[in-house]
């Protein structure tokens, strides 16, 4: 859940040295495995800290996939607010 991500990004986020305070604002798919794809930014802040949540969703654990009404795997679209401090 919510919570969980949120913990692994506290984590795992590798805060670029001209990092500046704000967020980026990044969009990716998870897939009927539960993988994280294609992550691209919808609103950055500069390069690294754009490039920095990039590679932190490359690296993403698996996800349990979102289900359909039959209880199938299924493509879904996710949207991350990353803040930097």
């Amino acid at each position: 859940g919510m919570p969980k991500l949120k913990e692994y990004i506290s984590q795992n986020l590798q805060k670029p040295k001209d990092s500046i305070s704000g967020k980026v604002y990044a969009k990716f798919i998870v897939d009927e495995r539960g993988k994280a794809l294609n992550p691209t930014i919808i609103k950055g802040l500069n390069k690294n800290c754009d490039k920095a949540v990039i590679d932190m969703i490359n690296k993403f654990p698996m996800f349990n996939p979102a289900l359909d009404k039959e209880g199938k795997p299924i493509i879904c679209d996710l949207y991350l607010p990353v803040e930097f401090y």
